[in-house]
């Protein structure tokens, strides 16, 4: 297995390096970080940080990146609604097409994420395969103790 570490944000990028190499010397390793905390489970997991820019364009990804990821995990990025066409453009391209997965921790801010779902529909819709099914499917968790602790914060900011 291998992580790729990415963001928008050189700045972003350089902390993400400065945070797997610390995370390598406390582990006593080099370019590699642990998949598991018990000892005998320990596997060497090679972590690398890259720039990735979300595009419409496929020569714009990195070669490396394209139809790679079994899994890719995002945060909080549904809120660029400008971009949202470009973030869906390279989750399907950075993630392999017939197995891999994306999971996304999103806020329910404003209606970001719900706009975001409508063009999933829509591709959905476009792109219609009764062989291949659906090319995006989303199913939601909710976590209510998340919930109910954020709605504590926003009540006594």
């Amino acid at each position: 297995k291998h992580v790729i570490l990415t963001d928008g944000h050189e700045k972003c990028v350089q902390n993400n390096r400065i945070n797997v190499r610390l995370q390598q010397s406390a582990y006593k390793t080099t370019n590699t970080m642990t998949l598991s905390s018990s000892a005998s489970q320990k596997r060497p997991c090679p972590v690398d940080c890259q720039l990735l820019l979300w595009t419409l364009e496929a020569d714009d990804i990195p070669t490396p990146l394209l139809d790679r990821a079994d899994l890719t995990l995002i945060s909080d990025c549904t809120h660029f609604e400008h971009y949202h066409g470009h973030l869906l453009w390279t989750l399907l391209s950075c993630t392999k097409s017939k197995t891999g997965q994306v999971w996304m921790c999103q806020p329910d801010r404003g209606q970001s994420w719900q706009r975001f779902c409508n063009l999933m529909d829509a591709v959905n819709e476009a792109s219609e395969n009764e062989e291949a099914g659906p090319l995006v499917s989303v199913q939601e968790q909710t976590f209510s103790l998340l919930e109910e602790l954020h709605q504590n914060f926003l009540a006594n900011k």
